[in-house]
C-alpha cells in the first residue's frame, strides 16, 4: 500500500460522463453510462478499500463524482489506478467519461448553513420547503475545486488529466504525455499496463473489453455520435487508437 504522510493532501478525482446531454435522449444511453460509473464507484470502495486508512469518498455532481481519499499519500498510484479502471468499466458499457487528478482538502460544510434551512432538514441532506424539498450538497474544498479547474481547463475528450507537476509521484511517469500550451499530463488510459488498475477491475468485478474492442468503440463513438471534432481529434491522439473514423490513418504527434 502507499505511503500515507501528512505532507500531501489528500487526492481527489473529478469524473463525469461525455456528452451526457446528447446520451440522454438517445435511448436513455447517458443515465445507463451514470449508472455503470456509479456501480464502479461503489464496487471499488467496497470491496478494494473499504477501510481506513486506504478508504475514500464520493460524492454525485450531476453526471458526475468527485472522489476524495481519507488522507494525503507519497505515491498517487492508487487514484491513477482508480481512475484507469472506471474510465475503462464505463467505456467497456455504453459511454465515455473523463478524469481530472488534483488534490486538496474536503470539508463538511453544513455548520455554516442558515439555522433555519438545517431546522428544516427531513433527512442529513434534504429539507423541507412546504410540498417542496431542497437538497444541500454538504462538503466542498480545494480539493472539488482543484480537480474541477483541472477538467474544464483540458481539451475536450475521454482523457485523464493532471499537473504535470506530479509526474514523480505517479507509478509510470514515462506512460504521461504532455499537453500542449498547458501545464498539464494526459495518459493512454486505454493502452497503459497498469497492474493496480486490473487488480482492481478484477476485484471489483467491473466491466472489461479488451484493448481491440475498446478503440473500436472509441471509432463507433465518434462516428455515430455528435461529437466536437476536437473531441474526437483529441480521443484518437491521447489514446492512440490510430485509425480517425473515416478510416485514414491518423498521425499521432508526440
Amino acid at each position: 500500500m502507499p505511503l500515507m504522510t501528512m505532507a500531501h493532501e489528500r487526492w481527489a478525482v473529478f469524473i463525469d460522463i461525455q456528452g451526457f446531454g446528447a446520451l440522454w435522449s438517445d435511448k436513455n444511453r447517458g443515465l445507463f453510462a451514470l449508472r455503470d460509473l456509479m456501480t464502479g464507484i461503489y464496487r471499488i470502495g467496497k470491496r478494494c478499500y473499504p477501510d481506513p486508512p486506504h478508504r475514500f469518498f464520493a460524492y454525485q455532481l450531476g453526471d458526475g463524482f468527485i472522489i476524495s481519499s481519507d488522507f494525503g499519500f507519497e505515491s498517487l498510484a492508487v487514484p491513477v489506478a482508480i481512475s484507469v479502471a472506471l474510465l475503462r468499466h464505463v467505456a467497456a458499457g455504453c459511454g465515455f467519461a473523463k478524469v481530472a487528478i488534483a488534490e486538496g482538502d474536503m470539508a463538511d460544510i453544513q455548520g455554516c448553513y442558515p439555522r433555519e434551512v438545517l431546522d428544516g432538514r427531513t433527512a442529513s441532506t434534504t429539507v423541507s420547503m412546504g410540498a417542496g424539498l431542497m437538497t444541500l450538497f454538504p462538503v466542498m474544498g480545494t480539493g472539488l475545486i482543484r480537480a474541477y479547474g483541472l477538467m474544464s481547463h483540458a481539451p475536450t475528450g475521454p482523457l485523464l488529466v493532471m499537473s504535470r507537476n506530479c509526474r514523480a509521484r505517479v507509478p509510470q511517469p514515462d506512460a504521461f504525455s504532455d499537453i500542449p500550451k498547458s501545464e498539464l499530463m494526459t495518459l493512454d488510459w486505454l493502452h497503459v499496463d497498469d497492474p493496480l488498475a486490473s487488480e482492481i477491475q478484477q476485484k471489483a468485478a467491473l466491466n472489461q473489453a479488451d484493448t481491440t474492442i475498446l478503440e473500436a468503440k472509441v471509432r463507433d463513438y465518434c462516428r455515430n455520435t455528435t461529437v466536437p471534432k476536437s473531441w474526437r481529434t483529441n480521443a484518437m491522439r491521447f489514446l492512440k487508437v490510430g485509425r480517425d473514423v473515416s478510416g485514414h490513418k491518423q498521425r499521432v504527434q508526440r
